[in-house]
């Protein structure tokens, strides 16, 4: 499950959530805290995804983004049209089945981009700067905050 923000552009908060079977359903805010009623699908096959999560805005086009981690360890920003739906998917990056935890929390930076920080499975923090063209600087830094601070 995965809270990308306003995913369908009607201006209240959305849940993107996973079923066994790999479809992608989207739950619709209704900008009071609850729910509309229904749910609609909005992809399938994603449970070949070890790791899904929001990319908030992480190509910088004024719309949510989802990032998603296959099983085979490889990076892939899907984009969101602002309308519920996606743009063309793009890998970004590669190798990240070495990592057991990953989260974008915004710009953790403050550069003005969105970032990713993940933990390797020997527990080193790393910040995975974005560039604000939907990939990363390729500037890994090691951050020195303990794990339960980030995620709890």
């Amino acid at each position: 499950m995965v809270s990308p923000g306003d995913w369908n552009g009607d201006g209240a908060s959305d849940v993107l959530a996973r079923d066994d079977a790999g479809a992608l359903w989207m739950y619709r805010g209704d900008g009071s805290g609850g729910w509309l009623p229904g749910r609609t699908q909005v992809g399938s096959g994603w449970n070949i995804m070890a790791s899904i999560f929001s990319g908030r805005d992480f190509n910088a086009d004024g719309k949510p983004d989802v990032l998603a981690v296959d099983t085979g360890g490889a990076m892939w920003l899907y984009p969101g049209n602002g309308a519920g739906g996606w743009m063309s998917r793009v890998q970004v990056g590669w190798g990240w089945q070495k990592m057991d935890l990953i989260a974008a929390p915004g710009d953790f930076d403050y550069d003005g981009h969105a970032d990713v920080i993940a933990r390797d499975i020997a527990g080193s923090m790393w910040l995975y700067p974005g560039n604000g063209a939907g990939s990363f600087t390729w500037t890994r830094r090691l951050l020195n905050i303990p794990t339960p601070a980030l995620f709890g």
